[in-house]
């Protein structure tokens, strides 16, 4: 894999992976919304495949207890520890609140762009909220959100590298930055793969067009 494909790897199990043992050994699972389909077919199943040298399903699953249905991929065997615990660092078990970089992408600016996709991708958002006198203006804001305080401080240096004005909120477990031409520049440098979040951001660009378009009319 190419350091720009392991730092996306990365990313979106650092956001929404999980590794844990069995009777049977290690299993790797990363699931996501299940609304989500076209963004695990397109790219999860298949750069997790890659990294695994397997072909993958996407499963979609029920847990009755607060998630209610999810979707997601699933693999087991010695690769998984190899690939994710013993080269990538990350550890087995509960991760939320400790989850890190893996210092092989702190050490390849290669691997940042990528690495920050796959983690807004699983755990980033965005949306439009009322700012400026009166709130009569509107502007586009993208949260990276984490347990972890320490890799919040991490994503942000490599974000303010790439050269994006951003903040921290939520008690450091929260990225924000906001405006159009950093929400324009975010999208066409980062390039997120997640589907519902580039319609997301499409939806806001249209409905501030008609509402400047009805402002002027």
């Amino acid at each position: 894999m190419t350091p720009e494909e392991i730092g996306e790897v990365a990313g979106i199990f650092a956001g929404d992976g999980t590794l844990y043992r069995t009777q049977g050994g290690i299993v790797m699972e990363v699931r996501g919304d299940s609304r989500e389909v076209e963004y695990y077919e397109k790219y999860v199943r298949k750069l997790f495949g890659k990294a695994f040298g397997i072909k993958l399903k996407v499963i979609k699953r029920y847990y009755a207890n607060k998630t209610g249905y999810v979707l997601g991929i699933r693999v087991c065997g010695k690769r998984t520890k190899e690939f994710l615990s013993d080269f990538l660092g990350f550890p087995i078990g509960e991760k939320s609140d400790i989850v890190r970089v893996p210092d092989i992408i702190l050490k390849n600016q290669n691997s940042w762009i990528s690495y920050v996709r796959g983690i807004f991708d699983t755990d980033g958002s965005v949306y439009v909220r009322k700012c400026g006198a009166g709130l009569a203006y509107r502007q586009p804001v993208i949260d990276i959100f984490s347990n972890s305080n320490e890799h919040i401080l991490q994503i942000k240096a490599m974000m303010e590298w790439v050269g994006f004005k951003v903040w921290i909120e939520g008690n450091k477990r929260k990225i924000r930055m906001a405006g159009w031409g950093n929400a324009e520049r975010f999208f066409k440098v980062i390039k997120p793969h997640n589907n519902r979040k580039l319609e997301r951001f499409r939806a806001i660009k249209a409905g501030m067009a008609e509402r400047s378009k009805a402002q002027t009319g």
